[in-house]
C-alpha cells in the first residue's frame, strides 16, 4: 500500500498515534508532498523545538520508503481530493483523517 502523508498525520505520528504508526509501518511507499514539508517547517519555526523537529523530519525523509512528492498537477489534484474528503468527514480522529479504508489518496498499487 502507498500512502500520501499530510501535515496532520505527520504530527500525529510524532505525538505517538498508534493508528498512524501502524499504517506507515505497513506502507510500501510514503509520499510527502513538498507543500507538507513547507507547512511542517513553518510550524517548527513557530515552536520552541525548531532544531529537534527539523532533525526528526530530516531523519524521517531519509527512510528508504519515504519520498518527497514534487508539486505538480497530480499533487494538486490529490490535495483537492484530500481537502474535500477531510471537509466531508465528520470523524476528525487521526485514523479517520489518514483514511484507513476509503480515502482518495490511498492506493494499493505496487511501488
Amino acid at each position: 500500500m502507498r500512502v500520501l502523508l499530510d501535515t496532520s498525520a505527520y504530527s500525529a505520528l510524532f505525538r505517538g498515534d498508534p493508528d498512524v504508526r501502524q499504517v506507515l509501518e505497513n506502507a510500501t511507499a510514503i509520499l510527502v508532498p513538498a507543500i507538507v514539508v513547507g507547512e511542517l517547517y513553518s510550524g517548527f519555526r513557530r515552536g520552541s523545538r525548531y532544531q529537534d523537529n527539523i532533525a526528526a523530519l530530516q531523519q524521517f525523509l531519509r527512510k528508504p520508503s519515504v519520498a518527497v512528492a514534487d508539486v505538480g498537477v497530480e499533487t494538486a489534484v490529490r490535495y483537492a481530493e484530500v481537502d474535500v474528503w477531510l471537509r466531508s468527514n465528520e470523524d476528525r480522529s487521526p485514523a479517520a483523517m489518514f483514511g484507513l479504508r476509503h480515502a482518495p489518496w490511498r492506493t494499493d498499487a505496487k511501488s
